[in-house]
């Protein structure tokens, strides 16, 4: 309900992977080669989330290490029982001294435990932040929410106390609006930095603000609307959802008979609600539907591919895939078909890295060209990633395996005993 993390790019990959050899954990880059050895407990870990609850631990995917915005640079990393940080190339930023650390917010900052309280270790293995508090949540750079004995309250990186002391629970500073969230008998309201109260504990949903803005809800089965940072109710109660997603700058709205629409970044109507679905904007257009038909819209809620599609995915490098006559094609933003309806596979996910993955049949996956030419064949079974700088990562036969464009394979994991398995395509002298 209420995400104090801050937001940071997905699209930033550093093209380096885990693998697993005897229950020991190393990394491998796209071009399959070993950077680092096989002799870590654990490579990746958790991140530290803010929600209902006063925290909680929110499992951290460790498969494609750059994918993941709680990262960064570095990669917190368990040796003989204790947890540090290294870089991508191996090199210990922070020693492993810790019997706990969690990726936090912030970038080359980790929240660590000692003797069931909480502080902070920066990648310079400086323990900035001793651990003497109950909760620590990182905002951003500057500001830091702590618990200690009954009271919340904003610190600096140094310690420092920088806002009054409160003894009800805070969320989410925004240091444009200079305000958090807080919570009181399961009643949610916003209060500035010293204290003026910008909103009483009104609202039983309260979100960050975003632009000057923020989405609230009043009751648990109530509609949603818009408050602004000067204490104004913007938009009153009105949608069922609001929420965020894509590329797009507004919001997608649903009213009560789950038609769905947009507002601007301004929260002014731009769509009204009357499609059954719509999809997440790429490369400017998102999907949408309409008496089971697909099309797509651009940012301005303009309809300009037409509802006559049996389904659809989203464009990604200027071609979306099609379903028309039960076979799948690419078309491009100005509805030109490109790649002919010839694939009679279930699915196609779009293009990345000039590869889409294609199910030739049921769960039985391999890559197109942008020629329309099956260029890896269809043997992968389950969940296919796509092509990230040459590399993704496939199962076969329940092991998994980091390929290349040439259908390349190197054993990340394997279901089976390690005894068992002959592959190793990457010899280990390759080490940097």
């Amino acid at each position: 309900m209420i995400n104090s993390l801050n937001s940071f790019s997905q699209e930033e990959h550093r093209d380096i992977y885990v693998f697993e050899r005897n229950g020991k954990k190393g990394l491998v880059n796209n071009k399959m080669e070993i950077v680092v050895d096989p002799i870590y407990e654990q490579l990746g870990g958790f991140t530290i989330s803010y929600y209902n609850k006063i925290h909680q631990d929110g499992l951290f995917d460790v498969w494609r290490l750059g994918d993941n915005y709680s990262v960064g640079d570095y990669i917190i990393f368990k040796l003989k029982g204790k947890y540090g940080v290294m870089s991508f190339d191996g090199q210990h930023l922070v020693k492993p001294l810790y019997n706990e650390l969690r990726y936090t917010a912030v970038s080359g900052v980790f929240r660590y435990e000692e003797n069931e309280k909480f502080g902070l270790v920066n990648k310079n293995g400086e323990a900035f932040l001793k651990a003497n508090y109950d909760l620590v949540s990182p905002e951003d750079k500057e500001n830091i929410i702590v618990k200690e004995a009954d009271n919340y309250f904003l610190v600096d990186y140094k310690g420092k106390l920088i806002s009054e002391k409160f003894k009800h629970r805070i969320f989410s500073y925004d240091k444009n609006s200079d305000n958090f969230i807080f919570q009181l008998d399961k009643r949610f309201g916003y209060k500035k930095r010293n204290g003026d109260i910008l909103f009483d504990t009104i609202f039983n949903s309260a979100y960050s603000f975003k632009n000057g803005k923020a989405k609230v809800r009043k009751d648990a089965n109530g509609k949603f609307g818009f408050i602004n940072a000067n204490g104004k109710i913007i938009l009153p109660p009105t949608y069922e959802s609001i929420y965020l997603s894509g590329d797009f700058d507004g919001y997608y709205i649903r009213n009560k008979d789950y038609k769905y629409g947009l507002l601007d970044k301004n929260i002014q109507l731009l769509l009204k609600p009357e499609y059954d679905e719509i999809g997440s904007f790429n490369n400017g257009f998102a999907s949408v539907k309409k008496n089971d038909k697909y099309g797509f819209i651009n940012k301005k809620g303009k309809l300009i591919i037409p509802l006559i599609y049996e389904d659809v995915s989203s464009f990604s490098e200027g071609l979306a895939p099609v379903k028309l006559n039960k076979k799948w094609g690419f078309i491009n933003s100005n509805h030109k078909v490109v790649i002919g309806f010839k694939f009679e596979g279930s699915n196609i996910k779009p293009f990345s890295d000039g590869f889409a993955a294609y199910e030739q049949e049921y769960n039985n996956w391999g890559y197109i060209n942008k020629k329309g030419e099956l260029q890896i064949e269809s043997i992968y079974k389950g969940i296919v990633t796509k092509f990230i700088n040459g590399a993704a990562i496939v199962y076969l036969k329940g092991d998994k395996y980091l390929i290349n464009k040439d259908s390349k394979k190197f054993l990340l994991k394997s279901k089976r005993d390690e005894s068992q398995i002959e592959i190793m395509e990457v010899d280990s002298s390759q080490h940097k």
